[in-house]
């Protein structure tokens, strides 16, 4: 069963992850920032046990092309964005990964790493555009975050695997909920759904007027 998924997760994104010959905006500025978003670069392990929130599954993004998204909706919006310094997709979340791990203890993230770290850098997503979601962090402040809507179904497929590998069942983990994306800043703090708060950041959340030009 894994040699099967990594087959068609391979076969289906890695070949296309990079290939941007024939998009009619290949030599616009957007083209250029698509591409350095795009490009693999190294995979960063994401384990830290003692943090609450410290472990999860991420591929890694070149952060500067995501900066100058950002300072483009600054410009747009009029405003000052905090960030973390870094940008990533978040393919397994720190509260999935602890659910997980109250399931069945023995998984952990070296074996996670092991099953699929190597691959995550290469798969292919496209990028729907800049989404923007505005609610009350956990210390009740109102802030506005700003994000690129991912889809990928390789990346979807890697959540497929991990269930698969475990047999993790649904209510423990479900593979098709993650809303796909990369952060690119906030205005006080990032926002997730929590008890009695759900947020998306999918296709609904795009802002048509902060498109990359």
């Amino acid at each position: 069963m894994r040699f099967l998924f990594l087959y068609l997760i391979i076969s289906q994104t890695f070949i296309l992850s990079n290939d941007l010959n024939s998009a009619p905006y290949k030599r616009s500025q957007k083209s250029q920032i698509l591409q350095k978003i795009y490009k693999p670069v190294a995979f960063i392990s994401h384990n830290n046990p003692i943090k609450k929130y410290g472990t999860y599954l991420a591929r890694n993004i070149s952060f500067e092309p995501v900066s100058q998204i950002r300072r483009h909706i600054e410009r747009q919006r009029n405003l000052k964005l905090k960030h973390r310094g870094e940008a990533h997709i978040t393919i397994l979340t720190p509260p999935e990964y602890n659910q997980i791990r109250e399931w069945n203890p023995s998984i952990n993230m070296n074996s996670i790493n092991r099953l699929v770290g190597p691959i995550v850098q290469y798969l292919h997503f496209n990028i729907l555009g800049i989404g923007s979601v505005k609610g009350l962090n956990t210390n009740n402040e109102i802030s506005e975050v700003f994000f690129l809507v991912i889809r990928s179904r390789g990346l979807r497929a890697i959540r497929k695997l991990i269930a698969a590998e475990w047999s993790i069942p649904n209510k423990v983990f479900d593979p098709m909920q993650q809303d796909f994306h990369i952060t690119i800043g906030f205005t006080v703090s990032d926002l997730f759904s929590r008890t009695g708060f759900e947020i998306k950041k999918d296709m609904s959340s795009i802002q048509l007027d902060l498109r990359l030009e």
